[in-house]
C-alpha cells in the first residue's frame, strides 16, 4: 500500500546511512587491527566514510524533527508543534537513540582528528574508536534476527511499531491527513 503524505524517502535514507555507518565502522575496526600500511589506509578511509554516513544520518534526523514529520516514532515522542525552535536541538538527544547519536558524533569528530594526528598510535587508538562506534551504531540499527531485537531505529514509522501493526488506522492510505494528531 502506498501511504499518502509519508516521507518514506527520509526513513530509507536514515536506515541506509545507519547501515553504511555500521558497516564502515566494523571495517575500520578490523582494518586497523591488521598489519601493514594498506590496512591502515583502508581503516582510515573506512572510518572517515563511517563518520560521513553518521553526519548524514544525524542531519536526516534533524531534518525530520525540524519539519515535524510525525509519522516517525522518534519525532512523535520527542517533538511537538508547540516546541520552540530553539529547543529542537535538545529534543534531538532527549531519547536514547539521540543520546547514542550525540556520543557517536563526538567520537567521530575526535576519531577523525586522530586519523590525522595520532601518528604511530593511530592503529590501536582509532581501531578502538571504530569498534566503540560499531557498538554504538548497533544500538540504533533496529533490526530483528529471529526473535532478537538489535537496537531501536530513530527512523521507524509509527505504523511500523509492533503495537500498531494491524490496527485499523494503519489500513488507511491517507492516515496522515485523516487523523489530526499526525498533522
Amino acid at each position: 500500500m502506498n501511504y499518502i503524505g509519508e516521507h518514506l524517502w527520509a526513513a530509507e535514507l536514515g536506515r541506509g546511512l545507519t547501515a553504511f555507518s555500521f558497516a564502515f565502522a566494523l571495517l575500520s575496526a578490523v582494518a586497523y587491527y591488521q598489519k601493514g600500511a594498506q590496512w591502515k589506509t583502508l581503516g582510515r578511509l573506512a572510518f572517515r566514510l563511517h563518520a560521513t554516513a553518521l553526519f548524514g544520518l544525524i542531519g536526516t534526523l534533524f531534518f525530520i524533527m525540524a519539519n515535524h514529520y510525525f509519522e516517525f516514532d522518534y519525532v512523535w515522542k520527542h517533538t511537538s508543534l508547540d516546541l520552540a525552535p530553539r529547543y529542537l536541538f535538545s529534543a534531538f538527544w532527549e531519547g536514547q537513540e539521540g543520546s547514542f547519536l550525540l556520543w557517536m558524533f563526538w567520537n567521530a569528530i575526535l576519531g577523525w582528528i586522530l586519523t590525522y594526528s595520532a601518528k604511530s598510535f593511530e592503529g590501536p587508538v582509532v581501531g578502538v574508536f571504530a569498534a566503540v562506534q560499531a557498538f554504538l551504531v548497533s544500538m540504533i540499527l533496529g533490526v530483528y534476527i529471529g526473535d532478537l531485537h538489535i537496537g531501536y531505529s530513530p527512523f521507524i514509522l509509527v505504523r511500523e511499531l509492533s503495537e500498531n501493526v494491524g490496527l485499523p488506522w494503519t489500513q488507511f492510505a491517507d492516515y496522515l491527513t485523516r487523523f489530526p494528531n499526525f498533522a
